[in-house]
């Protein structure tokens, strides 16, 4: 059987005010599933949830998965004064075993290999998200959570 994701009765509140509210739901975590709607609906605070960045307010978050076995790319990040091949090798603070081999890879599977040397804060918009891509990437997660994955594509 395929591993859930699954929310019961969750809510979301902060300063009083609601910004998530859902009964039951179930998701599966394979294939590709979108969460569609209009702006302010919840969409962003949806993912930070499922995430594990935040905690329901109210109900209960089942995860079949341990928080860094996700991976969560914003529609916006910002850089750090690093060239783009410094943001990827940050992550071998969390995992040493990432190499220059799978860095170089990445950059090459999200089409910006010709911008490692560059500093990721003069990237386009479009460039910093494909920098966001390959930093998913290389976690390697069970799960990858996209915020707005077309924007300024």
């Amino acid at each position: 059987m395929d591993k859930l994701l699954n929310l019961h009765n969750v809510g979301v509140i902060r300063d009083g005010r609601t910004i998530l509210q859902s009964d039951d739901l179930h998701i599966p975590l394979t294939g590709i599933t979108a969460l569609i709607g209009p702006n302010g609906a919840g969409k962003t605070t949806l993912l930070r949830l499922i995430h594990g960045l935040i905690e329901p307010s109210i109900g209960q978050c089942e995860r079949p998965f341990a928080p860094n076995e996700s991976a969560l790319v914003f529609h916006y990040t910002p850089m750090l004064k690093a060239t783009v091949r410094e943001h990827l090798t940050l992550l071998r603070d969390t995992d040493r075993t990432i190499r220059d081999e799978a860095i170089d890879e990445a950059l090459q599977s999200v089409g910006i290999a010709h911008l490692a040397n560059n500093p990721a804060q003069r990237l386009s918009a479009g460039e910093r998200q494909k920098l966001c891509f390959a930093r998913a990437r290389l976690q390697n997660p069970k799960l990858v959570l996209l915020d707005e994955p077309t924007a300024n594509l």
